[in-house]
């Protein structure tokens, strides 16, 4: 791929990733959440350390904490102890959290259909994606 190839992709990408945000915005409202405590909810696929949602996100432990408090306070998430290590925090989805992330994902993949696979055939689609999971394979802090 040459550098304006490069380029342009980049420019598609920032403009799908905005759109996306959008939506997250729009459907966090929903459940009157920030954008970024939205943003953590989709990211809480499965219990795990504070410290990793914080590597994630690329911010210090403090800023992750207070988002923590909050969905917390709003019943989302709970804090716990990890098995045998007690000074790791792990946390996890409350039944009402499961609850918004499925509604969240739903609601994405209706959008994404929608409008930005639209011109795309099955096959395209299925290409894209597994594209896409080939990308990031190998990115920091990607879901592996």
């Amino acid at each position: 791929m040459n550098r304006e190839q490069l380029v342009s992709f980049y420019q598609s990408l920032i403009s799908f990733m905005v759109l996306s945000k959008h939506q997250v915005i729009a459907l966090g409202a929903q459940y009157d959440l920030t954008p970024m405590q939205a943003h953590v909810l989709y990211l809480v696929d499965q219990p795990q350390p504070m410290s990793h949602l914080s590597s994630i996100l690329g911010c210090d432990a403090s800023n992750v904490t207070g988002i923590i408090d909050s969905l917390e306070r709003k019943d989302f998430i709970y804090r716990t102890e990890k098995p045998g290590d007690r000074r790791v925090k792990m946390i996890a989805l409350r039944p009402k959290g499961k609850e918004a992330r499925e509604a969240f994902l739903e609601a994405l993949a209706e959008a994404c259909e929608k409008y930005m696979f639209a011109n795309f055939t099955d096959t395209e689609k299925e290409q894209l994606s597994a594209l896409l999971n080939k990308a990031v394979i190998n990115c920091p802090n990607s879901k592996k």
